[in-house]
C-alpha cells in the first residue's frame, strides 16, 4: 500500500502554550476529551494512538 500524506493539523497558539505541540498531541488531547484530567498527558500519546490504531476508532 502507498501513503501519501495530503495535510495536518497543528494546534492553536492557545494549545501550543499548554504543551500540544504537534498532531500527535493533539489528536491525543481530542481522544481524551471523556477524561480532561489526563488530556494534557504527552507521556502516553504515542501508546494511546497505538490503541486508536490496532482497534479501528
Amino acid at each position: 500500500m502507498k501513503v501519501k500524506l495530503v495535510s495536518y493539523s497543528q494546534p492553536s497558539k492557545e494549545f501550543q502554550e499548554m504543551g500540544i505541540g504537534d498532531a500527535q498531541d493533539l489528536i491525543a488531547f481530542c481522544a481524551r476529551v471523556s477524561n480532561p484530567s489526563n488530556q494534557l498527558n504527552a507521556e502516553t500519546s504515542e501508546k494511546l494512538i497505538r490503541y486508536l490504531i490496532n482497534h479501528s476508532h
